[in-house]
């Protein structure tokens, strides 16, 4: 349970938890090559939507990321309007990516997607081999926090269906790989002559998971550098409890652009107590916890979970070492709980992928 805890506090380093990607979807803008896609996977957007899936299980399985469910991203995606036809920039990226509860989201484009070992001609006499068909697919590619709103990744990879051996020269250029010719002699070939649409899509497929590895290396490589940079104090977040239902609360006064869904911060009341030389003293005693549950424009909803109920005018925030000049409905030391905060499950939050 404390691990847990960690892992969703505001301001913690990234070295001590995963941190939640989403995988936005990917456009397929490579207007050139649409009939090798069709032809294919029937629609270009059923390429783009394998490579998204492919990307995420690629994530799953390295265990560095929680991956937020596809069934929570497409759910945002159609509520904020931001579907197949929606155009994604950084800005939009980090506000979705914000009410997915994801600290980075990842989201790109298909740019190329070429074949080589295609037919040469209608009428041509040669013996087509399908052991000759090559692909080699273009992916631009970007990762962006949510919080700064800052590109972390901005890269344009390359996969290829098969790689040159060791030793073995690259061809130079673009030379032997074509665009749709080889598709447009299809139409005009029997079923006997030509490359059938699942072997077309099987070398794509090894050029997607060969452009996916390069850019988790890619994404590998942005993390590192991150942990190498000196780990910035979060700044402090003050809320108000405006109003209690049960588990849930209404906040007021947090910092929307600072948090995101499935964050959890204190929830702290303060108190006053005269010393024996006559002076008051003011602090704080956290009473339970609240985990972020919903952002809306003007509040933020959340699930408290504590030994203590919560009332209004309770703080939410992320910091013990508060600004007095924060502090609010401060209550006599007397009605201060006598028993200690007990973590329990919160009753709010997202599902996440292990």
């Amino acid at each position: 349970m404390a691990l847990a805890f960690l892992a969703l506090m505001p301001g913690v380093s990234s070295a001590q938890r995963k941190k939640q990607v989403a995988v936005l979807d990917f456009e397929f803008i490579a207007a050139d090559h649409q009939r090798v896609a069709q032809f294919a996977y029937g629609d270009p957007r059923n390429l783009s939507k394998q490579i998204v899936s492919s990307l995420e299980n690629h994530l799953v399985q390295q265990k560095n990321y929680v991956v937020i469910e596809r069934e929570r991203v497409n759910k945002i995606l159609h509520e904020q309007n931001l579907g197949a036809t929606g155009r994604i920039d950084a800005s939009t990226a980090a506000q979705v990516g914000k009410l997915m509860g994801a600290d980075e989201v990842i989201y790109g484009s298909v740019t190329m997607l070429e074949m080589e070992g295609m037919p040469q001609g209608k009428r041509s006499n040669e013996t087509w081999n399908p052991k000759n068909l090559k692909s080699r697919i273009g992916v631009h590619f970007r990762m962006v926090d949510t919080t700064s709103g800052q590109l972390k990744v901005a890269e344009e990879v390359i996969g290829l269906s098969s790689r040159p051996a060791a030793g073995e020269k690259p061809k130079s250029g673009f030379g032997g790989f074509m665009k749709d010719v080889g598709i447009g002699i299809l139409t005009n070939k029997s079923a006997n002559d030509g490359p059938k649409p699942e072997q077309v899509g099987e070398v794509i497929r090894l050029a997607v998971n060969d452009s996916i590895s390069i850019m988790a290396r890619k994404m590998e490589e942005s993390a590192a550098q991150a942990q190498a940079q000196p780990v910035e104090e979060a700044p402090a977040i003050y809320g108000e409890i405006l109003s209690v239902n049960g588990p849930m609360v209404v906040i007021i006064g947090l910092d929307r652009s600072k948090i995101r869904v499935t964050n959890r911060f204190d929830v702290r009341r303060a108190f006053s107590k005269k010393s024996a030389s006559g002076k008051t003293f003011t602090y704080t005693d956290k009473i339970g916890e609240v985990e972020i549950v919903e952002i809306q424009s003007e509040v933020v909803r959340g699930s408290f979970f504590g030994s203590t109920p919560a009332r209004e005018g309770d703080m939410v925030t992320n910091t013990a070492n508060i600004d007095p000049s924060k502090l609010k409905n401060v209550a006599p030391a007397e009605s201060q709980p006598a028993t200690p905060v007990r973590q329990q499950t919160p009753t709010g939050g997202g599902r996440r992928r292990p």
